[in-house]
């Protein structure tokens, strides 16, 4: 399963422990020569 998150939308994460810190780990990727980020506006 591959979740996509759309600009402006919150992260989907959820921590299996409810005593431990979650923790995660995000990937940006964008076409060759184009920004990673673009400023809102």
């Amino acid at each position: 399963m591959r979740e996509v998150e759309m600009p402006g939308e919150r992260h989907k994460l959820r921590n299996a422990s409810p005593t431990e810190p979650a923790k995660a780990l995000g990937f940006q990727y964008t076409s060759k020569n184009q920004p990673l980020q673009t400023d809102a506006p």
